[in-house]
């Protein structure tokens, strides 16, 4: 039997029990082994059960991080498919980068607080999330990152704003729906019913982070880590997958004019992470958008330089 499950976990889990189980009318026989989980691919690995037998498993660990880059742009290439099993069908990575919010408080400022766990048509396997309270800001720069699986039947979600309060219930400040229909969505939007909130959303299928793991195709993808503000430099994170020793490069520019360019070779080790900052010498008007380019290439001796791969995102100066 073959056989793909996928597991949601946090960075506390070092170790996972697979067991077997021989279903009997009056008891169940159990074949187990214990595995470590770790950076590093397991590909077809055969072990012994105890008290008999073996099994022959592959292991991949996805950072959330990276399996959020997979919804930008990869394709899942002719020849592989993954079928997972469970209620939960998707990953939802939600980044929240900041906000502004009215101001609810009689003395002081509103102490704003992020809260999700409203799931349209389903549900999700984490059922709310409450962030850190912002103490008297308006103004709140959050940069939190929340995650879990959906069920396939969620078309969308809240993300909430609360105002905290030692006594009393929170007041609403703010609140906007967030649709499940693409796979990113990245943008400052407003609050109902006023306000505004800058955060990313990313969507997707198990199959696809499945995929991705077991067949080593090429892809890259780009995510900024935070905004992107005038007269400042900005680090972009680049998640790729290689079979080679390749290089990231990446091209930033306004108006089709290259203005910050960054070039970094990278080992090919499976699904991983690197960071690229980038300090352009040059102040962007607010509003301007920028476009970055970020493309996964590999060398041959004597030949240019072969693209492997290739992302394209955009971002709005604030």
């Amino acid at each position: 039997m073959e056989e793909t499950l996928v597991f949601f976990v946090n960075d506390k889990v070092s170790r996972v029990r697979l067991a077997i189980k021989d279903k009997d009318i009056l008891s169940s026989d159990i074949l187990a082994t214990t595995v470590a989980l770790t950076s590093e691919n397991v590909l077809k690995k055969t072990v012994a059960l105890d008290p008999r037998g073996s099994i022959t498993y592959s292991l991949t660990m996805v950072p959330i991080q990276v399996a959020a880059g997979l919804a930008h742009s990869f394709v899942v290439p002719a020849g592989f498919s993954c079928k997972v099993r469970g209620d939960y069908s998707k990953l939802l990575v939600m980044n929240v980068q900041s906000a502004k919010v009215r101001n609810a408080d009689w003395c002081g400022k509103s102490d704003p607080y992020l809260f999700v766990n409203k799931f349209t048509g389903g549900k999700s396997m984490i059922e709310k999330y409450h962030g850190p309270v912002h103490e008297n800001n308006l103004a709140p720069v959050f940069n939190e990152t929340h995650a879990t699986l959906l069920t396939p039947d969620v078309s969308s979600y809240k993300v909430e704003i609360y105002d905290f309060d030692d006594v009393g219930a929170a007041d609403l400040l703010g609140a906007h729906d967030v649709s499940t229909a693409s796979r990113v969505t990245s943008g400052t939007f407003p609050l109902a019913p006023s306000g505004e909130i800058t955060m990313s959303s990313y969507v997707v299928p198990l199959e696809v982070i499945c995929t991705a793991a077991q067949s080593g195709h090429p892809f890259v993808s780009t995510i900024p880590l935070h905004q992107v503000k005038t007269g400042e430099g900005f680090e972009l994170a680049v998640y790729y997958t290689s079979p080679h020793e390749s290089s990231i490069e990446v091209v930033a520019s306004v108006d089709g004019k290259p203005f910050a360019e960054h070039r970094q070779s990278v080992h090919a080790s499976g699904i991983t992470s690197i960071k690229v900052p980038l300090t352009p010498k040059i102040v962007i008007p607010v509003g301007k958008v920028i476009t970055i380019e970020t493309a996964l290439k590999i060398a041959g001796v004597g030949v240019a330089a072969t693209k492997l791969a290739d992302s394209k995102i955009t971002v709005v100066v604030k």
